[in-house]
């Protein structure tokens, strides 16, 4: 299990892909990373690419944790999930559940393609 987290400044984007089994050691990990990537930074999306994650070895009640504790960022900052696969599709949707309260913004698409179209982006290059 792999993760990358960066923050692309010109866009105020952050970005974060996973990639391998992930387990609540390794979420934990990048959660951390992405928390001290937004101490000097506000980003006005969060891109969280799951599409090569071939296992979510992740409790619900770690999902349910970290989907219920305070979010270091303003409400208004859009969160865009991509997780292709069925099951983690389903685990994603239930953090969406779980993290209204804090985080209203969190959407959950099967596809980069979705993601795009939803924030009105083009993927030409």
């Amino acid at each position: 299990m792999a993760f990358v987290a960066g923050f692309d400044a010109g866009n105020k984007v952050l970005r974060a892909s996973m990639d391998g089994v992930v387990t609540e050691q390794t979420l934990l990990e990048l959660t951390a990373e992405v928390t001290g990537l937004l101490q000097s930074r506000t980003p006005d999306v969060i891109l969280v690419d799951l599409s090569d994650v071939t296992g979510f070895e992740v409790s619900n009640d770690l999902v349910r944790f970290i989907a219920r504790a305070p979010s270091p960022l303003p409400e208004h900052i859009v969160r865009v999930i991509v997780a292709p696969q069925g099951h983690i599709y389903g685990v994603t949707r239930m953090f969406q559940c779980y993290a209204d309260g804090n985080r209203p913004n969190v959407y959950v698409v099967r596809s980069m393609e979705e993601a795009y179209a939803y924030l009105g982006w083009s993927l030409a290059s």
